[in-house]
């Protein structure tokens, strides 16, 4: 089942009943209306619930929490600099604070969603990460696309090693340990991991920098 919620901004009292507000709540009510019935031409049972706040991610969780939904999906505006910093963003604290999984949609200028056929989930090994990887596994098997799995190695900086040599060669051996030790925590994590997913359809990735987009969904 879904629930489609809209929260309107809760005006001050002396509003109240007034055109402004009664225009405010029509609004929504149609905007639901909409998805009511896509709901119903899809055979989808959904629930519309509208509310009135100040705190527009707190009535996200709130409405969430009171269903016992199991996502959260939202779209997101893509607001870049002082627009994002003075109005931030609801959806960035959505994420932070809502304790079920958050999925952020990018506007599209594709009439339909696109099928997903790569989902790529990145790793670290600490417990945030294990539940991404637990999502993202099932959503992988859901909707039978590749799952991929990425583990960044920390970018360390060659060491500054003087024209005279002096302690050149400690610095040296410094840097390559710490290099050899990333490296092996990095084939540790992706061994944990892909012990704990079921996806046949795997592709396991180690890098410094994923630059070029190649997937369709980032858990």
């Amino acid at each position: 089942s879904v629930v489609v919620t809209h929260v309107l901004e809760e005006l001050p009292r002396i509003y109240s009943g007034t055109d402004w507000a009664e225009a405010l709540l029509e609004q929504g009510n149609v905007l639901l209306g909409i998805w009511k019935k896509k709901g119903s031409e899809a055979g989808v049972t959904l629930e519309t619930i509208i509310s009135a706040s100040q705190n527009f991610a707190g009535s996200i969780i709130h409405t969430a929490n009171e269903n016992a939904c199991d996502l959260i999906v939202m779209g997101t505006h893509g607001r870049k600099g002082f627009a994002h910093a003075f109005l931030g963003s609801v959806a960035e604290r959505v994420t932070r604070l809502a304790k079920i999984p958050v999925m952020l949609v990018r506007e599209s200028k594709h009439a339909t969603l696109p099928t997903w056929q790569r989902i790529l989930v990145a790793v670290d090994g600490s417990t945030a990460s294990r539940k991404a990887l637990e999502v993202a596994d099932k959503l992988a098997r859901q909707a039978n696309t590749e799952l991929h799995l990425l583990h960044v190695i920390p970018d360390v900086p060659p060491p500054l090693v003087d024209p005279i040599g002096i302690g050149g060669m400690a610095a040296s051996l410094t840097y390559g340990d710490t290099v050899k030790e990333l490296e092996h925590d990095a084939r540790i994590v992706m061994e944990v991991s892909r012990a704990e997913i079921e996806t046949e359809n795997t592709v396991f990735h180690t890098a410094r920098a994923q630059r070029e987009r190649i997937h369709d969904v980032l858990v």
